[in-house]
């Protein structure tokens, strides 16, 4: 999972849609029930603020351990200036 995730990012970061895209949806596909942050993290790589807040909620609901870092991942920094950030923190039980 951590493969496809580093794939769909860089192959945004290059530029490459469709490739992103492919590797997103596999990774989706294979691995939902458990990447929950990865996915999320995915998303808000390639600008998906509504998906990438989704995916952390679901992420939320799955106990998934990446909300640790999610303070400090820089993966996910272009969420941090959304108004949806705060709340997200506060269902989390971390300060802003």
């Amino acid at each position: 999972m951590f493969s496809q995730t580093g794939r769909a990012m860089a192959e945004h970061t290059l530029g490459h849609a469709d490739e992103s895209r492919a590797a997103l949806d596999d990774l989706t596909a294979k691995y939902a029930q458990i990447a929950a942050y990865q996915i999320a993290q995915v998303q808000a790589w390639r600008g998906d603020k509504d998906q990438a807040f989704e995916w952390l909620r679901r992420a939320h609901a799955q106990r998934d351990g990446g909300l640790g870092i999610a303070k400090a991942d820089p993966q996910i920094a272009s969420l941090r200036q959304d108004a949806r950030w705060p709340a997200l923190l506060k269902s989390l039980g971390l300060p802003e």
